[in-house]
């Protein structure tokens, strides 16, 4: 029973300390709100600790592929996203 113990102890420290890779899907568009058409974009994800102003916890850059507007990523792949940046607001 104690090797079991250890086991999920160490398990957990592994995966609360584990980089996290968020998906995101969105609809991205021009100024005039016209969907960006099938083109690759150079796109800034920003992290904060509060909704509204506060600090940036967080940001990367991708170049991401954009179908009629559509466009899937997941966040943390080119710049690691702490499980302690979420918990703790950075």
């Amino acid at each position: 029973m104690r090797k079991l113990i250890i086991l999920v102890i160490l398990l957990t420290i592994n995966l609360f300390a584990a980089d996290i890779k968020i998906p995101v899907h969105g609809f991205l568009t021009d100024n005039e709100g016209v969907a960006i058409n099938n083109n690759s974009q150079n796109v800034t994800f920003e992290l904060y600790n509060v909704a509204s102003g506060g600090t940036k916890i967080w940001d990367e850059n991708q170049t991401i592929p954009v179908n009629n507007g559509v466009f899937s990523v997941k966040l943390g792949s080119v710049t690691a996203i702490s499980s302690t940046v979420l918990e703790n607001g950075g």
